[in-house]
């Protein structure tokens, strides 16, 4: 844990190596000043947590939902809600003000019953809300039918499996919340002079961010690199 790079290099431990490819590179951060018992007590602080709400404290418990199941392409379901029902239970919020204020109309509308379609956005008073709509249905680019019609040439949308586009957006952008909060801990870590205990707890809760990733890059299908 103190300089998993030196430990690879020497050759000495084939478990760095398995951890380093494990995590697809993932780079972890050098700590040469650790002690045994620091380092200990990291791990027995990391064992009591949840990996599936590392996120809990600090903008969310985000999560990479693993029911251990294959997820079902062919699932019904309401867009909306999938999406609320996922940010809502990671407690999760979006950085961008227009954005939120729609996520935030969608949610109102789903508590009191009420699917918001594209109509009722295009007649707010808001201009802005109506022009990023208004775009949004602009842009739809489908298919030429000549492709199908003369070559008999078929390709698959979005909206074939709509499930699991759902499903990539929302660990998209878990993912991007979930880095967001790593770049955050790692800067208190390097600017921390507090005591012990609270260097501890930032190392903790950066191994369990390092997880949630670890699970959302596998969901996505990347490799980290960093």
């Amino acid at each position: 844990m103190r300089n998993n790079a030196a430990l690879r290099a020497s050759g000495k431990s084939k478990r760095a190596a398995e951890v380093f490819a494990e995590y697809k590179g993932s780079v972890m951060t050098v700590f040469a000043d650790l002690t045994d018992d620091q380092i200990k007590s990291i791990f027995d602080w990391v064992e009591t947590q949840d990996p599936a709400a590392a996120g809990a404290g600090a903008g969310g418990n985000l999560t990479a939902t693993d029911s251990g199941e294959e997820e079902d392409d062919d699932k019904s379901c309401c867009v909306i809600e999938l999406i609320c029902e996922e940010l809502s239970r990671d407690e999760l919020s979006f950085d961008n003000d227009q954005y939120r204020l729609i996520y935030d109309m969608f949610e109102k509308g789903l508590a009191e019953n009420v699917l918001l379609t594209a109509s009722y956005f295009k007649k707010l008073e808001n201009q802005k809300i109506v022009s990023f709509v208004s775009n949004i249905e602009s842009n739809e680019i489908e298919l030429s039918h000549n492709w199908i019609q003369k070559y008999n040439i078929y390709t698959k949308s979005e909206s074939d499996n709509i499930y699991k586009s759902v499903m990539n957006s929302v660990y998209n952008f878990k993912y991007h919340k979930v880095d967001k909060l790593l770049l955050k801990v790692k800067k208190e870590i390097q600017e921390s002079s507090s005591d012990d205990e609270e260097l501890l707890s930032l190392l903790g809760e950066q191994m369990s961010y390092e997880r949630v990733k670890k699970k959302l890059s596998d969901k996505l299908g990347r490799i980290i690199l960093k």
